[in-house]
């Protein structure tokens, strides 16, 4: 894992999921369905964040193939997973952190 979406690595650019997905114009109180489903998807990424960067609020699982590989590898994957900020449309379509592919 090279962990260059980490949010330690310098000159990574990180940018809100609204300014990324362009969310922020598209709620307006003329709008309301819009703006719930914004509060939604905003609810929801908060709650995946909350689970991948803290391990609170869910249950995470981990296949027996990454368990195998001993704890000190777990230990780095599981904090480059916590540290990702690299989402993007291409692998967060959805806008809710709910995944995504980190290079190896």
């Amino acid at each position: 894992m090279t962990g260059e979406h980490s949010k330690y690595v310098p000159n990574n650019q990180h940018h809100s999921h609204s300014q990324r997905l362009g969310t922020a114009d598209q709620s307006s109180p003329a709008n309301p369905a819009s703006r719930s489903a914004s509060e939604r998807t905003q609810r929801i990424r908060d709650l995946n964040d909350q689970l991948r960067t803290m391990g609170r609020g869910g249950i995470i699982h981990m296949t027996n193939g990454i368990a195998a590989l001993g704890l000190p590898t777990v230990d780095v994957i599981f904090a480059c997973i916590a540290d990702f900020i690299g989402f993007t449309p291409d692998n967060d379509p959805w806008g809710v952190s709910a995944g995504a592919i980190i290079p190896q």
